[in-house]
């Protein structure tokens, strides 16, 4: 979602107060960011968390 809105790493690790390196082990999933950082990402990034973590809301019945 970042690339597709032509953001660096840089510039969204700027917006959200974190560093580049901490930006990166997010995308890469190798840190787990508390909840209230992937709501500021997803602000950034003007989606809804659930969008960000690919959440399948859809229930199975």
């Amino acid at each position: 979602m970042r690339e597709d809105r032509n953001i660096s790493q840089t510039e969204l690790g700027n917006l959200c107060n974190i560093e580049r390196t901490n930006m990166n082990r997010i995308e890469a999933g190798n840190t787990n960011p508390s909840s209230y950082l992937l709501y500021v990402i997803s602000q950034k990034l003007e989606v809804k968390a659930s969008e960000l973590l690919n959440f399948n809301l859809t229930s199975e019945q």
